[in-house]
C-alpha cells in the first residue's frame, strides 16, 4: 500500500485566491460604474399629444443629464405631402440641426390641428386652412408612420417608429401630463365646490326646523 504525500504550496494558493477575490472586486466596481452611468445617462423619449386641440410631435429628455450633439432625422409620407409649407420646413430645420437637451427639457413641434366639427380656420405660418381640408388631410394621413432615427451624446441611438393613431385613446385625444393635472384640479375644485353647496343647503334646512319649531313654541305658548 502506497501513501501519496500532497505537498501544497500555500503561498502560492493564497496568491492565486487574493487575485480571484481582486478580480471579482473589480467586476463588481465595474458593473457599478456601468449601472450608475446607465441610470444616470441622459435619456430621449417621443410621442404624440394633443394639447388645446393641436397634434404635436414632443421631444423629451427624461433622463439625469445632458442631451447633447442630437442628431434628429424624421421621415414620413405625412410631412412630405403636408399642406402647410410652413410645417414643412419646420421639420427640414429640425432634420439639419444639432441639438441639446438638458434634462427634463421638452421641445413640442407642431403636426396639424385636430379633428374639429366645427367649421373654422386655421392660421398656420401664413397660410389659412379650413378645418375640413385638415379633417380630410387627417383621414388620410393618420395612419402614416413617422419613422425617426438619429444619435446624441455621439453614442445613443435613436430609432422610434409611429402614427398619430398609435397615441390616439378612445376619445382621440392625447392631453400632457400639465393637462391632466390641471383637470384634475379642476374636478376637485368643482368636487369641494358641491361639497360645500351640499353643507350650505344642509345648514339652511337645519336653521329653517329651528325657526318652525321656535315660532310652533311660541304660539302654544301664547
Amino acid at each position: 500500500m502506497t501513501c501519496c504525500n500532497w505537498n501544497l504550496d500555500w503561498d502560492a494558493i493564497s496568491a492565486i485566491v487574493t487575485a480571484i477575490m481582486a478580480l471579482i472586486a473589480l467586476i463588481s466596481v465595474l458593473q457599478n460604474k456601468k449601472q450608475f452611468r446607465n441610470e444616470n445617462r441622459a435619456r430621449l423619449v417621443f410621442e404624440i399629444i394633443s394639447y388645446q386641440n393641436e397634434f404635436m410631435l414632443k421631444i423629451m429628455n427624461v433622463g439625469k443629464s445632458t442631451a447633447y450633439d442630437v442628431k434628429v432625422r424624421i421621415k414620413s409620407s405625412l410631412i412630405e405631402n403636408h399642406y402647410s409649407e410652413y410645417i414643412k420646413s419646420v421639420f427640414e430645420k429640425i432634420n439639419n440641426k444639432k441639438l441639446v437637451m438638458a434634462p427634463g427639457r421638452c421641445i413640442y413641434i407642431l403636426l396639424t390641428p385636430a379633428y374639429t366639427s366645427k367649421q373654422s380656420s386655421h392660421l398656420i405660418g401664413d397660410q389659412t386652412f379650413s378645418s375640413e381640408s385638415i379633417n380630410k388631410w387627417l383621414d388620410s394621413y393618420k395612419d402614416e408612420k413617422i419613422v425617426i432615427t438619429g444619435k446624441y451624446c455621439k453614442k445613443y441611438r435613436i430609432k422610434e417608429k409611429f402614427s398619430i393613431t398609435d397615441f390616439l385613446g378612445p376619445s382621440a385625444i392625447v392631453y400632457d401630463d400639465n393637462t391632466l393635472a390641471l383637470q384634475e384640479i379642476k374636478k376637485e375644485l368643482k368636487r369641494n365646490n358641491d361639497n360645500g353647496k351640499s353643507i350650505i343647503a344642509m345648514l339652511g334646512n337645519i336653521a329653517s326646523s329651528d325657526i318652525i319649531e321656535n315660532e310652533n313654541k311660541n304660539n302654544e305658548n301664547g
